[in-house]
């Protein structure tokens, strides 16, 4: 699979305010705030923020912020994050919020920590084997942000039917999607083919093009390469779940290191966030004619996954990449890129458009199939359902202002491709 970058529990918290309200705010209230930590006021990236009666969601982002538009008055938005209790707002003229959620961690019993080393690597070795046969599709939904020096170059932003399964994403059909780029140094900088990393990528299985994780080694690898350790645990629906922090016993960048949650009761994996710096196993490679050498990428995978019918499939990814490369002159370039996808309704899908796609521009899907059809301003005008509600007004002044590929995608210059 080709992938380019082109590169020129119970506990619920009421939250409610009086107020004397407008006809604008019977159309529609704005919520925004930022989620964090109770205690230690750490803000809470891509917590869910979700509204009951319209069926409405979004995620905050890296820094805990959310934007959540047209709630009525006395709309219950329900604010979770795995190992922490459920907070409930109801929607009132206060709008700036300030959520904080209370995490459920539990003191770690005498027996576990005693048996800690030996224990820990029989769950994870146990995980391999409860891996789920069923598949589901999902509208999802998904971003992608490049940056050179804090300065957005590209934006994508789109629509799909996802289908899933074993802890992965295997497909993604293309419902609307928009695209903005700019130049810098005059130069473009793409990622043409950003959305198949998402299906690349499974923690159970080793790939050449990314670093190994303790889920995809045997317990003796597992032992030889990885020190383990219990960090605390928590109870959740009934059942408890252990977070166990990895990291590799000799610096090597051939190894994720990182934290998961493991619901013990089960032995199934609900949360992995893994981390690599400098590592030469990536997806991504250079187009020979433009003479780029990647020197090294950084990458930070974070994975969440939800029961469904007792089997566990994804709810969100996100996936940062720092990739620095040496391109004309031996002039090293920077390019930061923050993609994220949501799963948010297994319950429907979209109704997609049917068109057949050429394949002239190999490795340019993303940009080609968004590219194919003439921009559809009253689709994004007029979307309610699950989106980052906080990005939009960038991403509108961006796709306003930037340059859009359409028929001009071949005039792009200084490429990479991932392999």
């Amino acid at each position: 699979m080709a992938f380019k970058l082109v590169l020129t529990i119970p506990l619920l918290l009421f939250i409610s305010c009086d107020f004397i309200y407008s006809q604008s705010e019977l159309e529609g209230i704005k919520l925004e705030g930022k989620v964090e930590n109770k205690f230690s006021k750490e803000a809470l990236s891509f917590a869910y923020i979700y509204n009951n009666r319209s069926g409405v969601g979004t995620a905050s982002n890296s820094e805990g912020y959310f934007n959540l538009p047209k709630n009525l008055l006395g709309d219950t938005i329900i604010v979770s994050y795995l190992g922490y209790d459920d907070a409930i707002i109801i929607a009132s003229r206060n709008s700036k919020l300030t959520v904080q959620l209370t995490p459920i961690s539990t003191e770690l019993n005498e027996i576990v920590v005693e048996a800690k080393s030996n224990y820990l690597y029989d769950i994870i070795s146990r995980l391999n084997k409860k891996i789920n046969s069923s598949s589901r599709d999902s509208k999802t939904y998904y971003l992608l942000e490049s940056q050179i020096s804090e300065t957005p170059i590209e934006i994508i932003e789109a629509y799909y039917n996802g289908h899933y399964n074993n802890y992965g994403l295997t497909e993604l059909n293309l419902k609307k999607g928009r695209i903005g780029v700019k130049s810098k140094n005059n130069h473009y900088f793409v990622s043409t083919e950003s959305s198949q990393v998402f299906i690349m990528h499974d923690i159970f299985s080793k790939n050449v093009l990314f670093p190994d994780n303790p889920l995809c080694l045997n317990k003796k690898e597992l032992k030889n390469q990885y020190k383990l350790q219990l960090e605390y645990n928590y109870k959740k629906d009934g059942s408890e779940v252990y977070v166990i922090s990895f990291e590799p016993k000799t610096s090597t960048s051939t190894l994720f290191r990182g934290v998961m949650h493991v619901d013990i009761s089960s032995y199934k994996v609900l949360k992995i966030k893994l981390n690599v710096k400098n590592t030469q196993n990536h997806p991504f490679v250079t187009i020979k004619k433009h003479n780029n050498t990647i020197l090294y990428v950084d990458m930070d995978i974070e994975k969440t996954f939800k029961i469904i019918d007792n089997e566990l499939f994804i709810d969100d990814i996100n996936f940062d990449y720092k990739i620095i490369f040496q391109g004309k002159n031996n002039n090293l370039e920077n390019v930061s890129t923050t993609a994220y996808i949501k799963a948010y309704d297994y319950n429907r899908r979209f109704v997609l458009p049917y068109f057949e796609y050429s394949t002239q521009y190999y490795g340019y899907a993303d940009y080609r199939d968004i590219n194919a059809t003439p921009y559809d301003s009253c689709f994004w005008d007029e979307i309610s359902e699950f989106r980052r509600y906080d990005q939009t007004e960038k991403i509108d002044s961006f796709m306003n202002s930037s340059y859009h590929f359409n028929e001009k995608i071949n005039q792009v210059n200084n490429n990479i491709i991932t392999r």
